[in-house]
């Protein structure tokens, strides 16, 4: 099997789970679409140019912390402590909490959206509060190094570079 057919299924395969309502996502690899058919995709998943649906009420507070801080907390555990220190486990977290809606609003503002976010209230909102206590990681000296607002502009920022690389 040659290594884009690998891709394919894990696309495929990923995009089962996560979008079971999409079939298109299933059966073909995103990137062969076109732009007609990824216009569809996105609208099939509430993301069109006037809207942008979130499902729920967007009241739930869900905790986000940047990849990168994330790597930076297992190696400064590694390097720092002991399993007897930290037992078998310890949060690493940001310790601080959004609402979902208050999210979609920082993205929209980050990537100059000019659309409306609308709520899906017949979908469900889930736990109503998701937030780790950080307390005992924290007081191992650890603690993240990237606000959710920069982590987001970085993202934003990596995002719009690999596009201009792709169009040349």
């Amino acid at each position: 099997m040659q290594r884009s057919n690998c891709a394919d299924i894990t696309t495929s395969s990923t995009a089962q789970i996560l979008y079971p309502q999409c079939p298109q996502i299933r059966t073909q690899n995103v990137s062969k679409l076109k732009e007609t058919e990824i216009i569809d995709l996105l609208s099939s998943l509430g993301i069109k140019k006037e809207t942008v649906e979130i499902w729920g009420s967007g009241t739930p507070y869900r905790e986000f912390l940047y990849i990168d801080d994330l790597a930076d907390a297992c190696i400064f555990l590694m390097e720092n402590c002991d399993y007897k220190d930290i037992g078998e486990f310890i949060n690493i977290g940001t310790g601080e909490d959004l609402r979902i809606r208050d999210l979609a609003e920082l993205i929209k503002e980050i990537v100059g959206y000019d659309g409306e976010i609308t709520c899906d209230s017949s979908k469900p909102d889930g736990m109503p509060k998701k937030l780790l206590d950080v307390s005992r990681i924290k007081a191992k000296g650890w603690s993240p190094k990237k606000s959710l607002k920069d982590g987001i502009k970085d993202s934003y920022e990596w995002y719009l570079k690999q596009k201009l690389s792709c169009q040349t």
